[in-house]
């Protein structure tokens, strides 16, 4: 019983400091810091939060989503769709405002993760928790190199601990951990590539 316990304590912190809000605010931040500075990490923060925080707030505000934290399959979906156009939008904001090249890869990359990850929600409750912070690594080892590679071990912690209080099933935290990462970096490494 103390085992269960204790193994509890550490899913549900592990959840709490790694909850996506953290992980997608803090590597916004790192990717604009990498691609350009103080100046475009804020961007990127503002950029990459403001708007779908304000989506959330109006789809729960009208009742369209009754909870943000666990909205049904469909609406997941819908969700995620709506902030894959958004990131888009947000990477033709970065363009009109001549931000670094790099920056626009890194948001063009990580628009292909959260597609991925999108595609996984449609099949399953995949870990939004996993997942995104997979997508900002990734997305610092394309435009800051390898040197951010040892990030990912993160990724496995919070699989374990999301496993850990049975919020998801093994197969929902591997397919976070592997397939939005990896469709982000091969974006990215390509989106280089062509110069």
């Amino acid at each position: 019983m103390a085992t269960r316990t204790a193994a509890s304590v550490f899913g549900n912190a592990v959840s709490r400091v790694f909850h996506p809000g953290v992980s997608v605010l803090a590597g916004l931040f790192c990717v604009g810091w990498v691609t350009g500075g103080w100046y475009w990490s804020i961007v990127s923060v503002l950029a990459g939060v403001v708007p779908p925080g304000m989506l959330a707030f109006i789809l729960k505000a009208c009742g369209v989503i009754e909870n943000i934290d666990v909205p049904s399959r469909g609406q997941r979906v819908a969700l995620l769709s709506v902030l894959i156009a958004m990131e888009i939008g947000a990477a033709l904001f970065y363009l009109l405002m001549q931000a670094p090249r790099n920056l626009i890869v890194a948001q063009l990359a990580m628009t292909a993760g959260l597609a991925a990850l999108a595609v996984g929600t449609m099949w399953t409750k995949v870990s939004a928790h996993a997942g995104l912070l997979a997508i900002m690594v990734a997305a610092l080892v394309v435009v800051g190199g390898w040197s951010f590679a040892p990030l990912f071990i993160l990724v496995p912690v919070i699989a374990v601990g999301r496993v850990t209080i049975d919020a998801h099933t093994w197969v929902q935290v591997m397919y976070a951990s592997i397939v939005p990462p990896l469709a982000t970096l091969l974006v990215g490494w390509g989106l280089l590539a062509i110069g």
